[in-house]
């Protein structure tokens, strides 16, 4: 039985939101937040913005928001990990959850958030994104109970439709502030090694619109020293550790190989020594888990 079921009379949520300079998105990302509607019986949402001091106008569009957020502040952080650990810091629902800036809620999503809380059946629940391009495409993506199998390897989870109780949060101290790209990945390893539950989702709880700024998308080579220590340092076994290698050293590098010109020759090349790669390797590690070890490197 999970430890903090006995304390929990009801799923509330507590929503964080953190932002710098994203005056362009932050009011649709608190609208999505603030339109949701939940069962008042069992709980209720709590939302909470913390700005980094941003200097474009961000600021006075959230305070146009303030007597319905639970608590904002606006003032320099050491980061966004460091600002959610201060947004969380104030939370008190039972449930967890951020939303980035540029990221939105489905209507409805958070009735059903609660509806699986209110059932007792799990710590963190893991629900589908649709991810929306800058050319219009859309692509809704899931995460399958078998995806979480390999949590050691890449991070399967989509962060905005991810929640978790706060008991759990609590037990295993929450985010860690020294990481700029893998703090996520991080805490859900954690709470999966404390031996919290993990439910999957079908349904779309979030959107997480790719703007080719994204934290994510313009990290480059730091993001992926970052993941690479990470995994180095969260990974138990020579297995994990020697995919990491192979994956950081070898198959990223030829990934990468495939947009160098000429595009016809390199692009040639970097699958037939990934795909030579995935045969010799898959008989012994497993081929599902070969090829998605180079998933946190981009």
């Amino acid at each position: 039985m999970s430890p903090c079921l006995q304390a929990m009379p009801g799923p509330s949520i507590s929503i964080v939101t953190v932002c710098l300079n994203q005056a362009d998105s932050i009011a649709s990302a608190i609208e999505s937040v603030l339109g949701q509607v939940v069962d008042p019986a069992s709980g209720k949402v709590e939302y909470i913005v913390v700005d980094g001091g941003s200097t474009d106008g961000t600021r006075q569009i959230v305070e146009r928001y303030a007597d319905r957020l639970a608590w904002w502040v606006s003032e320099p952080d050491r980061g966004q990990s460091h600002a959610l650990n201060k947004g969380f810091a104030r939370a008190t629902g039972e449930v967890l959850g951020w939303l980035n800036a540029d990221d939105l809620l489905m209507p409805g999503a958070l009735a059903k958030v609660q509806a699986r809380f209110e059932t007792r059946a799990c710590d963190v629940l893991c629900g589908a994104c649709r991810y929306e391009y800058p050319d219009g495409r859309s692509v809704v993506r899931r995460v399958t109970a078998r995806d979480l199998g390999f949590l050691d390897v890449h991070d399967p989870i989509h962060q905005p439709s991810c929640f978790w109780r706060r008991c759990w949060h609590e037990r295993v101290g929450g985010l860690d502030d020294s990481l700029h790209y893998g703090m996520d990945w991080d805490l859900f390893w954690r709470l999966a090694r404390a031996g919290a539950r993990f439910a999957v989702c079908d349904d779309v709880l979030s959107v997480y619109r790719v703007t080719g700024v994204n934290k994510t998308s313009v990290g480059g080579g730091r993001r992926n020293r970052e993941l690479y220590g990470l995994l180095r340092s969260l990974q138990r076994g020579p297995e994990a550790r020697f995919l990491t290698e192979v994956a950081y050293r070898l198959l990223w590098p030829l990934k990468r190989l495939r947009d160098r010109r000429p595009r016809w020759l390199c692009r040639a090349v970097s699958d037939a020594a990934r795909s030579t790669a995935l045969v010799a390797l898959g008989p012994m590690f497993g081929f599902d888990r070969v090829r998605r070890c180079t998933h946190p490197f981009s």
